[in-house]
């Protein structure tokens, strides 16, 4: 189940939203959710700092401890990507090294590695999302001034055209992948990919049907010989 709480601006962020706007669209900025642990990050933005406290009140009634930024450390949510586990960190405007080397101690306590991208030499580059989204499958969509550092090393790079900057704002969910109308060539990089290989969605869809069957057995195998651990609350 999934509830979204309006939250309004704290006057200290000298920012102001009319009365009917919803400052949820921000959550992903003061917010990461690992494995169901909230990570409050502290925006680099003066204009965003304010947003903090008022979405750590909103998620405290769910959560019994949530992990915190703390000064001088800043981290935007714009600068953190998850690729399949592993998280990429850019250091820019709004992220500075002691928020991302807190960040990355707070995910490899929940057991998730993490890289850092710098990207202080881009002036067009206002955090890492700008110029890279994740498409699933090993493969990243990226601007040409993000740095093809050791960190982007194990994915396929779809390079965004320089007239098409924009499209590099895309993003995957259901095995499809939204991207903004009016970007030909990149929309024809990223359905070139699984044009090699006419078999992909064919194999996607066989191992989508084994995952039902193949859990309800290793469930049952499971419960036979570790006694329901991990599926009740009641064993000894």
């Amino acid at each position: 189940r999934l509830t979204l709480t309006s939250t309004e601006p704290e006057p200290s962020s000298g920012k102001v939203f009319p009365a009917n706007c919803a400052s949820t669209i921000l959550l992903i900025s003061v917010k990461g959710m690992s494995r169901g642990t909230p990570i409050a990050t502290r925006p680099g933005a003066p204009s965003r700092a304010g947003e903090v406290t008022s979405i750590v009140a909103a998620l405290s009634p769910y959560f019994s401890e949530i992990a915190r930024i703390q000064a001088p450390g800043t981290v935007d949510g714009g600068d953190v990507c998850e690729a399949e586990g592993h998280y990429l960190i850019g250091l820019s405007q709004r992220t500075n090294e002691e928020g991302a080397r807190q960040l990355a101690v707070l995910l490899a306590d929940i057991g998730f590695p993490s890289s850092v991208i710098d990207l202080r030499g881009s002036r067009r580059l206002l955090h890492l999302k700008t110029g890279i989204s994740w498409l699933g499958d090993g493969r990243m969509v990226v601007t040409a001034d993000v740095p093809r550092t050791a960190a982007l090393a194990p994915y396929e790079l779809i390079e965004v055209p320089e007239a098409e900057r924009y499209a590099a704002n895309c993003v995957a969910i259901n095995n499809k992948v939204l991207i903004a109308d009016g970007y030909p060539r990149t929309q024809a990089a990223i359905e070139a990919c699984d044009a090699g290989d006419p078999e992909r969605s064919l194999l996607a869809a066989v191992a989508k049907a084994q995952c039902g069957p193949a859990y309800v057995r290793m469930a049952i195998e499971n419960m036979q010989i570790q006694g329901g651990v991990g599926y009740t609350w009641e064993y000894d």
